[in-house]
C-alpha cells in the first residue's frame, strides 16, 4: 500500500468528499449506498495507513489534515487533490460522524507519525466529545430536577465521555506534545476555552490545561529555550488569567470544578 501513496492521493481525497455529499441525500438508497462507499474507504484507508513507516508518514500527511478538517467545518480543502483548488462540502451530521470515527481510525494507526498533527487533533477531539453526545442526555439535563439533580447528570455524562475512543486519542496526542508542540497547540487551546460549547468539552479543556501542566511544564513556564518571548508573559500566566476567569464565570458546577483544578495546577508551575 505505501508505494500507491502517490498514484491514490489525489483520487482518495475527491472520493471522501463524495462520500460526504452523498451522505446528505435525501434519498435513502443513496445515503445508503454512501455509506457503504464511506466503510470501503475508510478500510483502504486504515490499510494505507497501517503499512511501513514511509507510507504511514505519507498516508497520515495525506488523510489526517483533511479529516481533521471535515470533523469541525463545513468545509474542506482539496489541497493535494486538486491543485490547492478549494472544495466545499456542506457536512451533514452522518458525515461529520463519519469523519471523526475515520480520524480516531487514522490516529490510532498512526502512532507517532500522527505527531506533527497533535496540537490541531486535540481541540478538534475536544469538541468533539459534546459534538458526538447522545441528545437524549441533553434532554435529561433539562429535567435534572426530577432525574437526582444536575451534577449527577452531569457526571454521568462525563463519564461516557471519559470512557470512549475520543478520550483515548486524546490523551494519546497529548502524550505526543514536545515544547514546539504546546506551542502550536496554545492558540487553539485558548480558542477552545473561550468558545468550547458542551460541558464535556469544557470540562476536557480544562484536563488539557492540567495534562500540560504535568508534561510540559517547563514550557507553560516560559523557560529559556521553551519558545516564550523575553519580555513578554509566559505562556502559563496567560492560561492562568483565562482559566481564572472562566472559573469565576462557569455556572456549571462540574466544569467549574475542573477549571478550578486547571487553576491549581497552572498556579504550581506559573512562577
Amino acid at each position: 500500500a505505501a508505494r500507491w501513496v502517490p498514484e491514490v492521493a489525489s483520487r482518495a481525497i475527491l472520493i471522501w468528499q463524495a462520500a460526504f455529499q452523498l451522505l446528505d441525500d435525501y434519498r435513502e438508497g443513496v445515503k445508503a449506498a454512501a455509506f457503504k462507499l464511506a466503510r470501503a474507504m475508510l478500510r483502504f484507508t486504515e490499510r494505507v495507513v497501517a503499512e511501513g513507516a514511509h507510507g504511514q508518514r505519507e498516508a497520515v500527511s495525506l488523510f489526517l489534515p483533511f479529516l481533521l478538517d471535515a470533523s469541525v467545518s463545513t468545509t474542506s480543502r482539496g489541497g493535494a487533490a486538486r491543485g490547492g483548488d478549494e472544495v466545499v462540502v456542506v457536512l451533514c451530521s452522518e458525515a461529520r460522524a463519519v469523519a471523526i470515527g475515520a480520524m480516531l481510525k487514522v490516529l490510532k494507526q498512526a502512532n507517532t507519525s500522527a505527531k506533527p498533527f497533535a496540537p490541531r487533533a486535540i481541540p478538534v477531539l475536544a469538541e468533539a466529545m459534546s459534538g458526538l453526545e447522545p441528545p437524549m442526555l441533553s434532554y435529561l439535563q433539562l429535567h435534572a430536577e426530577t432525574l437526582g439533580g444536575h451534577e449527577n447528570i452531569e457526571q454521568m455524562r462525563l463519564s461516557l465521555a471519559r470512557t470512549g475512543p475520543l478520550n483515548e486519542a486524546l490523551e494519546s496526542c497529548l502524550g505526543l506534545l514536545d515544547a514546539s508542540g504546546v506551542e502550536s497547540l496554545l492558540p487553539h487551546l485558548t480558542a477552545l476555552l473561550r468558545r468550547g460549547v458542551g460541558l464535556a468539552t469544557r470540562v476536557a479543556a480544562a484536563r488539557i490545561v492540567e495534562c500540560l501542566c504535568e508534561q510540559n511544564a517547563h514550557t507553560l513556564a516560559g523557560a529559556a529555550g521553551a519558545g516564550a518571548a523575553p519580555k513578554g508573559r509566559a505562556p502559563g500566566q496567560r492560561l492562568l488569567t483565562l482559566v481564572g476567569s472562566l472559573a469565576a464565570t462557569e455556572t456549571s458546577p462540574t466544569a467549574q470544578r475542573a477549571m478550578a483544578s486547571a487553576m491549581a495546577s497552572l498556579c504550581r508551575v506559573v512562577p
